[in-house]
């Protein structure tokens, strides 16, 4: 009878865990890079870092962000030669039906997914002289609000909250209210783990950029990369196994993978380019 309940548990046990995992598969990685004519475009690759391909043609193009289906691209650019006014972009994920979907001459950068797929955050530098803030704006464009200061900021699974970089971490609802401090000093957030318990960032506390994660509370913060170099927080893996992450350990940007304990450090790009990784695709298997 005991080893009849044991087993009965086992089996309960590896259930669960499965159904945590069914439906979630590591699709392509998006990454931005400067060896198209040493301008910034968006490129995507498998999640072995074969088969890297160029996604758009604009003046510049950056930061890009899967939607939660995986099907399209919400990224950063510039239509035109300014050093300034950076827009949001949506595009499908083969580059193609490309549409802004903020302008303007403000500098919007860092755009970010709702769970739900219908809403995106993003960062707003109105100019120069006055500090950045989190906008919100529809999957469509439309009614593009102000919600907070901070410079970076990310959903949590549920879409309850927002994680929010900057001057210390933050977390509030998505309206900008109810906001709490959980770690401090200058950190850019990156992502949330799949199953809403940890943020992982980039924190410059030990002089340098270098990536973390921490629990939601603000507890049980843990180094991940211990480099002279740089080191940039991206995203985690759908399947929650590893970290995406930039380093210029080796000289140039490239972009590299690890275990969620900083262990088993890959470089996926392996180019002759400045490669800076953004995104994991989230698939169904």
């Amino acid at each position: 009878m005991h080893r009849l309940l044991i087993l009965v548990i086992f089996l309960f046990l590896a259930t669960a865990s499965a159904a945590r995992t069914a439906g979630v598969g590591n699709g392509q990685i998006s990454f931005w890079s400067d060896r198209a004519d040493a301008r910034a475009e968006v490129f995507v690759m498998n999640a072995d870092g074969t088969n890297q391909r160029r996604l758009t043609d604009l003046f510049s193009a950056k930061r890009g962000d899967f939607s939660p289906d995986g099907r399209k691209l919400v990224f950063d650019g510039r239509g035109y030669d300014t050093m300034f006014d950076f827009d949001i972009f949506v595009m499908n994920t083969d580059g193609s039906d490309v549409r802004r979907l903020t302008q303007g001459q403000a500098r919007d950068t860092q755009a970010s997914w709702s769970p739900n797929g219908r809403y995106v955050s993003f960062v707003r530098d109105e100019n120069i002289s006055t500090p950045p803030s989190i906008w919100v704006v529809g999957a469509a464009g439309e009614n593009a609000h102000r919600i907070t200061r901070g410079g970076s900021a990310v959903w949590s699974p549920d879409g309850k909250r927002l994680a929010v970089g900057g001057i210390g971490l933050r977390i509030m609802r998505p309206d900008g209210t109810r906001g709490k401090t959980i770690f401090g000093g200058e950190t850019e957030v990156a992502a949330w783990s799949r199953d809403g318990r940890r943020i992982l960032f980039t924190s410059y506390r030990d002089g340098n950029a270098e990536v973390y994660t921490a629990r939601v509370d603000g507890k049980r913060v843990r180094r991940l990369t211990r480099q002279r170099r740089d080191d940039y927080a991206a995203d985690f893996s759908p399947d929650g196994r590893k970290i995406l992450f930039s380093s210029n350990r080796a000289g140039l940007l490239q972009v590299y993978v690890m275990n969620l304990n900083g262990s088993g450090v890959r470089n996926l790009a392996r180019s002759q380019s400045n490669d800076w990784a953004t995104s994991w695709q989230r698939i169904s298997p």
